[in-house]
């Protein structure tokens, strides 16, 4: 269990650097200054891979789309999801049978991925879909009101939108969650904040109140199994045994998931 939490640590580290070079980065796209804007996101690569996605971002989240559109990705997103149409798992075998070279680090991990039994699975159902479905929604109602606020609100109302499509779209396989949606998550600390200024007073407690218990919520839901599973040198802990089983167990995993290819 430690090497298995230590392995995520790390990984969300090198996520948050690139996250971060990406956020420094947003203002070169008001000011138009792609160069600045590529070294920037380009560093971010050599932290995470998926940080590759920014780049054409450029582009992209700078601008208002049309309201229809947004609506329209959003319910083709929400169809993919409730009725687990295949296709993401079918597109990387594609691409590695096309490649036919597992020498190249990202068509290795993409074989690696579909094939394995933990970062293959599919997401399901789960009270996140439900949050996010709410939060998109809470987002859309307040598209105009958050841009009349500022002007730099839409690249991260851009960057919501896209946070909530590739949780659609990427259920059919965790790692897409994990290492790509994660990139966008950054929306809740910019948005969700202003939608609360937003808001009347009433509606202000209403907000604050269904944050809490959905927080609450994800708290107890995510936690429980780690806290029962949580042992340090103060209290008591498994046997060496039973220790050196989990560290077995952790190496094979490693070895099918593909992680070694990190």
């Amino acid at each position: 269990f430690t090497f298995y939490g230590l392995g995520f640590f790390i990984n969300d580290m090198r996520n948050s650097k690139a996250m971060l070079l990406f956020l420094i980065s947003l203002k070169y796209i008001q000011e138009k200054k792609l160069l600045k804007y590529l070294t920037l996101n380009l560093l971010g690569f050599l932290f995470h891979v998926s940080a590759i996605l920014y780049i054409p971002l450029y582009f992209i989240i700078g601008k208002r789309w049309p309201k229809k559109l947004i609506i329209l990705l959003f319910i083709l997103g929400n169809i993919i999801f409730i009725l687990s149409i295949p296709w993401l798992k079918g597109m990387f075998l594609f691409i590695v049978k096309i490649v036919n070279n597992n020498s190249i680090r990202i068509i290795y991990k993409m074989a690696a991925y579909t094939a394995s039994e933990f970062h293959g699975r599919a997401y399901g159902f789960t009270l996140g879909y439900f949050e996010r479905f709410f939060s998109f929604c809470l987002i859309f109602m307040h598209y105009d009101k958050l841009i009349n606020k500022s002007r730099s609100n839409i690249m991260f109302i851009n960057c919501a939108f896209i946070y909530f499509y590739i949780w659609l779209i990427g259920s059919e396989m965790v790692v897409i969650l994990h290492r790509v949606a994660l990139l966008f998550a950054f929306h809740y600390w910019v948005i969700f904040p202003q939608i609360y200024d937003i808001c009347k007073k009433n509606m202000k407690l209403v907000f604050f109140f269904l944050l809490m218990v959905y927080g609450g919520l994800r708290f107890v839901t995510n936690n429980i199994r780690i806290t029962d599973m949580y042992e340090n040198a103060l209290f008591e802990h498994g046997s060496f045994d039973y220790r050196n089983n989990m560290h077995t167990a952790y190496s094979k995993w490693m070895k099918t998931s593909g992680r070694e290819a990190e």
